[in-house]
């Protein structure tokens, strides 16, 4: 859950500060906060253990097979550091992960739980009850994280 909420921070970062996501994924709503879809499979295996011998993967979802359900393609992530756009991003990670690291998963749960945040406009949007697969928009995260950037944030 940690992880989640790390990559989940540092890509609100990236979009209030850059205009621009951090991950090529829609972050969704379930009922523990901001999902992104890829990481809770690749790592759910891990439950609250910690992350050992992953191939620290992507995940690409292509079209369901015979069997109805989608299919998952992993790969290694990269980020391009020799562009202006890529050592930005990294910044950002790198200074996600040095002030929110000393939180614990339960508290940066809590964080994203807050009234007022993305995960909790979209959540309450259908009563407290949004279905697993709904996405919390861009926008959203967008303006969230651009608030706390001018003193107003939720979290």
């Amino acid at each position: 859950m940690k992880l989640q909420k790390l990559i989940y921070y540092a890509h609100g970062w990236c979009l209030a500060l850059t205009n621009k996501p951090l991950i090529n994924e829609q972050v969704e709503a379930w009922q523990w906060g901001p999902v992104i879809p890829s990481v809770y499979h690749e790592f759910k295996a891990c439950g609250n253990a910690p992350i050992k011998g992953s191939r620290y993967t992507d995940v690409t979802v292509v079209p369901r097979g015979s069997d109805g359900k989608p299919k998952f393609l992993f790969s290694k992530p990269t980020l391009d550091e020799s562009t202006a756009e890529g050592k930005t991003a990294k910044s950002i990670v790198d200074k996600v992960w040095s002030e929110y690291n000393k939180f614990s998963a339960i508290q940066l749960s809590a964080m994203t739980h807050r009234p007022g945040s993305p995960w909790d406009i979209t959540w309450n949007k259908n009563g407290g009850s949004a279905r697993r697969g709904t996405d919390i928009p861009q926008e959203t995260i967008r303006a969230h994280f651009s608030r706390a950037t001018t003193g107003t944030p939720n979290d």
